[in-house]
This record gives C-alpha cells, structure tokens and sequence, in this order.
C-alpha cells in the first residue's frame, strides 16, 4: 500500500477530464472520467485503483437533520471512529452556502485490508436534512480531482429526490381501478384493510391506523457499515416522512419466535406527521433473509390503538399478512410461470465418503381464460449418472370461488389449491397451494 500522506485544501494545478452531469438524491455532480462507479440503493460510490493507489468518493442519501450541524457531523464522524483507526485528525472547517451548512474534517486512518491512507468527511446540513460525502485516498494524486470534484459538487434545496415514502406513486392494478382489498379470509383477526400498491410497499388502511409493508430491500455495504442496523432501516422507511422523539426497543422476553420476533428489530416511538403536522405513534419491525429486509410500518392515531393492533412483535407479523389478496377471476386470466433449481453434494453418513451430486428441477407453466386452462409442468431429480425427468400436459375447466381454485382437467381427478395473489415490486405474484398436499406450491409470476 503507498505511503501515508497528508494535505491541505489548496487546488493544485491538475485538470481531470469530467464526464456529464449526475444526480443522487439531493446531490448533482461530474464523475472523473476512467472512474469506476459503484452505485448502490444508499450511495453513489465511485473509484480510481491503479498499482495499489486508490482514490475514493461516496456520496450518502441524506437522512434526517439532528437539528444542528455540529451534531450532524457528529454522528457522522463517529461511523468514522467505529469502522477505521483514527491515528490523527485535522481541524473542523465549517462555511454556508445556498441553505446548507458544510462541516468536514480529514484524518489520517488505518483499516486492515486497506492499510493506512486519509480519509475526509464533509458533511451537509439544511433544510431538516443531513447529507454526506466521504473521499479516501492513499496518494497524494487523488487531491486535485477531490477538489475539482468538491468545486462542482451541488446540492439541491428540500426534501431528498425518491425517499419518503408517502410520495411514490400508486399503481392501479388492471382491471380493478377502485383498489384492492386485503383477504379477510387470510387475516380473520384483522378483516378486510383497504390497500393501495406503491412503487416499494403496499400501504393499508384500517380502523385508527395505517400499515406499510415493504417490498424487500437488499442490505447494500453501506447499511451494515453506517452504525446500527435498526436505525439504518428506521432512517430509510419512517425518519423522512415522520419526526421522532425518543425511539424505544421492544424487548423480545422469553418464548419469542418467529422471524419478526427476535434480534431486536422492533422499534417504535412518538412522532409528528411532517407532512400534516399531526402526533402518531409509529412503529418498525423486519426480517433479514439471504442479503433482504423485509419490514413493516405501523402508523396509529394514539398510543392506545397502537398498543391494540401492532404493540408487539407477533402482532407485527400479523400485519404482513395483510398483503394477501382474494384473486379476482379477471385478474387470473393470462399466462403465468415459476421454475426452480437445486443441487446438493451427497456424503455417506458412515464412511464420509463422497456420494455423488444430486439435482432437482421444476417448472410450471399455466394459462387462464376465462373458466378454461391449459398448463405445462417439467421436473428433473436424482444424481448425476441417474437423473430421471418428466413432463406432463394438461387442459381442461377451472373454478374460482374464493380463495379456493379447483383444476378439472380432462380425463384426470380435479386438483383444489389454495390460491392468493400477493403484491410484489412491479406486479402480483400468484400462489397456489395444493390443498391435500400443502408441501406441493407454486409461486408464479405473470409471463410477458
């Protein structure tokens, strides 16, 4: 790794070739041209790595203002000190300019893998935002394009372009423009909740309080290195729309189950509606699966319908189930598609000894129109040397009562599932369960 260096913000006589003009959240900027870009759903990352010298710059989605810019730059320079050793810092230098407050500082730091280089952190607040842009380098060949960069660095007034989620835009599903409705059927404690698809969540209405359940959101690098997990999430999903007092941790006790029931994930707070001025109680929980976050928002009138409807972790749980809808029988109509595929090395439990790779495959392919189907299915198993496949074709009628969908093909028994739609980023997915066997299930989406 280079040497360690230091430097002051003096431009030196370097002039970069930039690219175009780009947009990030409140952020618009020129990318050095050569620069690798790395962009992500919480940063826009972009790098130059050469001879083991690198320069670095990431630009950070802003999130809620502390309310000073002392300790906006406080909360950033301590992600600073968890993730880095801190060996020497320069002084804080603070200026204004078109409604945002800067504050930075520079240290030289040490990161096992990286090894010693400087970082700065410039750190802008206004307009009840704080937004931040990191640059590392570890040569003193990075400081003119830093510069140059900072120099047409701008930032936009207001609020941060795609976070608050009250502000994405409903989708209005085919076929049935008064909006969907949730299953009764599927949530009996909960009953019907008036629904409207989102862009990233499905937002539900019910009795005193509204529930936001998310889409899953992928945990970007940036995510687990910004300090706490939980506040990360909170941050991203209630903090834009919703100003918090203190925020409190349900502790999960003894007996707690379920993925929405341990880790701590359940947090919730009083707050104040930015967009109407009126006091909720809101509340966040999630589930972290293979690199997702699947969360969900809870946003009551008063503490007492909270406490009713989402005080606890398992009534939390509830809440996601409300994403699932009775299917209409103009919605089912169309092509729809699933396939998986799996491998798995096989060892003899006495001897150890390598048993050969085994392999299973599916898929299923289905059409609907109006009371008639015809469907195509494939599967494959068994190990390599002795793999057997099938495939089977079927046509015939169909019923739809419910959520209940009865198959009568011709010249076979007729097959029940259990069948729901659920909402998923950009469309439905279809979900069919075989009522006898409720280990045989399909999750189809629509074919285009």
């Amino acid at each position: 790794m280079g040497r360690l260096f230091t430097w002051s913000w003096i431009l030196l006589l370097i002039s970069p070739v930039w690219a175009q003009t780009e947009t990030f959240d409140v952020f618009r900027f020129q990318v050095p041209r050569g620069w690798k870009l790395k962009p992500g759903q919480d940063e826009f990352g972009m790098e130059r790595l050469a001879n083991n010298q690198f320069c670095q710059i990431a630009l950070y989605r802003a999130l809620p203002s502390t309310g000073s810019a002392a300790g906006d730059f406080d909360q950033e320079w301590d992600s600073v000190k968890r993730r880095f050793t801190v060996l020497s810092a320069n002084p804080r230098e603070s200026g204004k300019a078109d409604g945002w407050t800067l504050t930075n500082a520079s240290a030289a730091v040490e990161y096992t893998g990286a090894g010693k280089f400087v970082t700065t952190v410039q750190v802008y607040s206004g307009f009840g935002l704080r937004a931040t842009v990191v640059l590392n380098g570890n040569n003193a060949g990075c400081q003119g394009e830093f510069q140059t960069f900072l120099g047409a660095l701008a930032l936009d007034a207001g609020k941060p372009r795609g976070t608050t989620p009250a502000a994405t835009p409903a989708v209005a599903p085919a076929g049935n423009p008064s909006g969907w409705v949730s299953s009764a059927e599927a949530n009996p404690e909960l009953g019907a909740w008036p629904a409207e698809i989102r862009a990233d969540h499905v937002q539900f209405t019910g009795p005193g309080m509204t529930a936001r359940v998310y889409y899953p959101i992928e945990i970007t690098d940036a995510m687990r290195s910004r300090g706490d997990m939980r506040i990360n999430v909170w941050n991203m999903l209630v903090a834009p729309q919703f100003r918090s007092g203190e925020i409190r941790y349900w502790d999960n006790g003894p007996g707690a189950t379920g993925p929405y029931t341990t880790g701590g994930n359940f947090l919730f707070a009083n707050a104040v509606d930015s967009s109407n001025g009126s006091r909720v109680m809101v509340g966040m929980n999630y589930a972290t699966e293979n690199g997702f976050v699947s969360a969900v928002v809870a946003i009551a009138r008063d503490e007492a319908t909270f406490t009713r409807l989402a005080g606890t972790p398992e009534q939390m749980q509830k809440l996601t189930r409300l994403n699932m809808f009775v299917v209409p029988a103009k919605e089912l109509n169309g092509r729809w598609s699933s396939s998986f595929a799996s491998a798995a090395e096989m060892y003899h439990v006495g001897s150890g000894n390598y048993a050969g790779l085994a392999v299973a495959a599916a898929s299923l392919d289905i059409s609907f129109d109006n009371g008639n189907y015809q469907s195509k299915s494939k599967a494959t198993s068994g190990r390599i040397g002795a793999i057997q496949s099938s495939s089977d074709s079927e046509a015939g009628g169909y019923q739809l009562n419910g959520s209940k969908l009865t198959l009568l093909p011709q010249g076979k028994e007729k097959t029940v599932y259990l069948a729901w739609f659920e909402a998923v980023r950009g469309g439905m997915m279809l979900h069919l369960v075989n009522d006898r066997f409720r280990g045989l299930r399909w999750d189809l989406l629509r074919a285009r």
